[in-house]
């Protein structure tokens, strides 16, 4: 069950509040992309990942994603379908960074 499903008025005061503190949003999408990028240099590092700009992977893997974790999209994380649809986008995001 989706954050938004549980109590909806409180996610929508989250939303309100995440735009109204952009710092703090900016903060925690750099965060995002900074573990994303350690996972995608390490994984280069290690032979697992096809070689590439580690923060140009970040960033593209992060958009591909972000149906499953921005806030705007919460009423989606409803469908039943939406766990089955988020492991066919990691597998094809695996699929294009892996070391052939």
């Amino acid at each position: 069950m989706g954050e938004g499903e549980e109590d909806p008025e409180l996610f929508a005061t989250f939303r309100v509040l995440a735009m109204e503190h952009s710092s703090v949003s900016s903060a925690h999408i750099a965060f995002l992309l900074a573990q994303i990028r350690a996972i995608v240099a390490d994984g280069i590092a290690g032979g697992d990942f096809a070689a590439g700009e580690p923060e140009v992977i970040a960033r593209a893997v992060l958009n591909a994603t972000s149906r499953f974790h921005h806030p705007t999209h919460a009423p989606e994380w409803r469908s039943p379908e939406v766990e089955a649809e988020s492991e066919d986008v990691v597998s094809l995001i695996l699929n294009g960074i892996r070391a052939r």
